[in-house]
């Protein structure tokens, strides 16, 4: 419990500094009209602000297959153990994008700030009929040349074993045809959820070669969306049995 309490302090002390130093350097850009630039930098930050929230459990991590990730925007889709997983893929993928997160977090004062910028779309679980709204706009930040981030599980599996994928968001690479990038995470889960408090763990990221949507016809498309749920769930097996 006294690492949690001390790990609590040093996720706000890291949190209000990268935000106070982006809050002071915003403006520069703004007048400048620098919004590519501006875009570009906070997604170093944010990758730096990710590696330095997961350094801070004095966790091991360790990504496979960096390399296999293609040129340009893509949608990567992963397995969703642990609150940690965003804070990990933004810093140790280095590409992550916006998130598909829950409309609890626009809530958050100065993240929600940031998130935005990030090109983060949020999702009111309890309003789920407007959902064709909230892909529409991921989809429009795919179209516009920025990745996205999704978890199509819906929601922290809280350990080693996957939930089954939901198609619904799938419908983001249907209609944009970019390269999806399949992500097995695992490891993440003993860091916070598997005891309550915050731990140290070994973590694993898994990069798979990509999957192009337009390799599969309309009738295709329930078998699309488990052949991405076989390639994360057998990567997340293999690195638990290995």
């Amino acid at each position: 419990m006294f690492f949690t309490i001390l790990y609590s302090i040093y996720f706000l002390i890291i949190f209000l500094g990268f935000s106070t130093f982006l809050i002071i350097i915003y403006p520069f850009f703004i007048l400048f009209k620098k919004k590519r630039q501006w875009e570009l930098f906070l997604q170093r930050v944010a990758s730096l602000w990710g590696r330095c929230v997961i350094r801070g459990t004095f966790s091991k991590v360790s990504v496979e297959g960096i390399e296999k990730i293609p040129s340009g925007n893509v949608l990567f889709v992963a397995n969703h153990q642990s609150y940690f997983d965003i804070p990990l893929i933004m810093g140790y993928v280095g590409r992550g994008g916006g998130f598909v997160a829950k409309v609890e977090l626009k809530k958050v004062p100065i993240l929600s700030f940031w998130m935005k910028r990030l090109h983060c779309v949020f999702i009111d679980r309890k309003k789920l009929k407007e959902a064709n709204k909230y892909i529409e706009e991921a989809i429009q930040n795919l179209k516009s040349g920025y990745s996205m981030v999704i978890f199509p599980e819906g929601t922290r599996s809280r350990g080693k074993e996957m939930r089954n994928f939901k198609p619904g968001s799938f419908k983001l690479a249907f209609k944009t045809n970019v390269p999806i990038v399949p992500l097995s995470i695992n490891g993440t889960y003993n860091l916070f959820e598997k005891k309550g408090r915050i731990a140290s763990g070994k973590i694993k990221i898994l990069v798979h070669d990509p999957v192009y949507p337009n390799n599969f016809s309309e009738d295709e498309k329930i078998a699309f969306v488990k052949k991405i749920e076989e390639i994360v769930r057998d990567g997340v097996e293999k690195d638990v049995s290995s």
